[in-house]
């Protein structure tokens, strides 16, 4: 029986195996990254995905890390077994300076052999390697990767081609990069924080645009036209979206409760609207309204009755800084701490112009505990005051 020999194909982004899903060519955990494609030759790939382009600046000279990696790799190889499978590594130096090799196969769901008359078979390799070094200014082996790592994701054909990749000047490339993220005119993209982008190296072909604007016209202009406006063009058509970073957001809440006030038990309702700004994804700036319900006896027919009281507040609402996008905007609270001012009451619970100081102290899920400070004067040494306990349930 004659010996079945491997043989590699230069694949496209499409024919990957990979552990997480990919969005129009970019893995799912760049969903809220600026990204960016950079054309290898050969099919390869190199996808980056960045929120603070400083941080990116920092860790461009890449060739070093892939120098150690391919040194790891070498070493390694022998103890691997030749096959179609593809290979997923995710490469790290942790704090202490070691290089840390995870590594990870995904057979094809079909063997693909080429049979010729007088030949032996050839098994073909419909599946790219993948490599996945995360960088940072601060520690390598940090169980999460927050937004502002560099992931850098080479798609290659097969591993072995990173050492020819690298000699080729992955820097260099990086590098052009940056030189056509300054040169863009739309907006200031160095301001990360600001603007969310989309770039690759080679156009995307507009398919509107018969002949006119395909990868192959776009190129051939940028090399015979020595127009600035034809350039800046060109430019511009790397740029496949841009757009304001979506961290500002209005959160509302709305809840239930039960609380126990001078040694009565009341309901309540309270309603809040935050305002959480860019620069301050993890504080919001909360107003709203609480309205308390009284249960005590008429004073005068000593009847069951229901008082309400209507509470106008302000103050601050603290959120996670590690919420996912996606999920339930519930599971966001840390805390908060608010004022309430008595615009309307009844009953005997309250007297007029009284204030109320809470806070949330503890939240999970639709569950928050509530403690709460009732006085009637400010800075007053005659002032009265008490003391609540408030469980919400709400969103």
């Amino acid at each position: 029986m004659k010996k079945i020999t491997l043989m590699m194909l230069a694949l496209s982004i499409g024919s990957y195996a990979f552990g997480q899903e990919f969005k129009n060519g970019f893995p799912q955990s760049f969903e809220n990254l600026s990204k960016i494609n950079i054309d290898l030759g050969q099919k390869n790939v190199l996808l980056i995905g960045v929120k603070n382009l400083k941080n990116l600046e920092d860790n461009k000279n890449i060739d070093s890390v892939l120098v150690l990696f391919l040194n790891d790799y070498q070493a390694l190889k022998p103890s691997l077994k030749e096959s179609t499978n593809a290979r997923s590594i995710r490469y790290t130096i942790n704090s202490s300076g070691v290089q840390v090799l995870d590594l990870q196969e995904y057979p094809q769901k079909i063997d693909k052999i080429q049979l010729r008359t007088g030949q032996e078979p050839v098994m073909i390799k419909t599946q790219s390697d993948t490599l996945i070094i995360i960088r940072n200014n601060r520690i390598q082996n940090t169980p999460k990767v927050p937004e502002d790592f560099t992931h850098f994701y080479f798609i290659v054909n097969n591993l072995d081609d990173l050492e020819s990749i690298n000699k080729a000047g992955v820097n260099t490339k990086i590098g052009a990069v940056f030189q056509d993220i300054r040169n863009y005119k739309s907006h200031d993209l160095m301001k990360s924080y600001s603007i969310q982008f989309t770039y690759h190296t080679v156009p995307l072909a507009d398919k509107s645009k018969k002949g006119e604007n395909t990868t192959e016209a776009l190129t051939k202009r940028l090399l015979e036209s020595k127009n600035a406006t034809e350039n800046e063009k060109f430019l511009e058509s790397k740029f496949s979206s841009t757009r304001p970073y979506s961290n500002s957001f209005l959160s509302i809440h709305a809840s239930i409760g039960v609380g126990l006030i001078k040694n009565q038990w009341s309901t309540s309702f309270q309603y809040l609207c935050s305002i959480v700004p860019t620069r301050r994804k993890n504080i919001g700036y909360s107003i709203g309204y609480n309205i308390i319900f009284d249960y005590s006896k008429d004073p005068v027919s000593q009847e069951d009755r229901r008082a309400k009281n209507i509470f106008y507040m302000a103050g601050l609402t603290f959120y996670n800084n590690n919420r996912k996008p996606g999920t339930n905007q519930k599971d966001w609270i840390l805390g908060g701490i608010y004022l309430g001012y008595l615009n309307k009451a009844e009953g005997t619970m309250f007297k007029d112009n009284t204030w109320c100081l809470s806070g949330t102290i503890w939240a999970k899920g639709v569950f928050k505990i509530q403690p709460e400070l009732y006085f009637d004067k400010i800075l007053v040494k005659n002032s009265s005051s008490s003391v609540g306990l408030r469980l919400q349930v709400g969103f």
